[in-house]
């Protein structure tokens, strides 16, 4: 969009605005909507007890955990210039190092101590809502985050806004 700043007309450029602030509204309630309803749904598969709405109130607090996420990235950004798959709390670092097919990098980036915290309360919330073993609550946890993280560096490998 900056590109654009010295091309645009003003009323050009305040559509441009509004339309970036509608495109991140809805990015970011489909991104809440995954978070609680989705992954909720998948976790409530193997619930004996058929405690969804348990799980959705388990998820928001992941919800609110994986927001805290967000909020790092922010002072990273405007002090550091760094990106979010770039964020030292996860291995996009690392993967920096090792590869530089982007898709990897932006698959490993997903992952951090966020996520870690992630598991844990998935797991303990997984755990007191059903009676399944624990092999299948961490399979069913671990499958649903890597579909989540690779959906995510999907989107941001493709970048949209590019392909629109």
């Amino acid at each position: 969009m900056s590109k654009e700043l010295t091309k645009l007309s003003p009323t050009a450029f305040e559509l441009e605005k509004f339309l970036f602030f509608l495109g991140r509204l809805i990015a970011g309630l489909l991104y809440a909507a995954i978070i609680l309803f989705l992954s909720s749904l998948i976790f409530w598969t193997i619930s004996n007890d058929g405690e969804y709405r348990k799980l959705v109130v388990t998820q928001g607090l992941v919800l609110i955990i994986l927001l805290l996420e967000k909020l790092t990235y922010i002072p990273l950004s405007l002090f550091f210039s760094l990106e979010w798959y770039s964020s030292p709390v996860s291995l996009g670092v690392l993967a920096q190092y090792v590869t530089s097919k982007s898709y990897v990098i932006y698959l490993m980036g997903s992952f951090s101590l966020f996520k870690i915290w992630v598991f844990y309360i998935q797991y303990k919330g997984i755990k007191r809502l059903t009676n399944q073993k624990n092999w299948i609550i961490w399979l069913a946890i671990l499958l649903t985050n890597i579909f989540l993280w690779a959906l995510n560096a999907l989107l941001a490998f493709l970048n949209i806004s590019t392909l629109i």
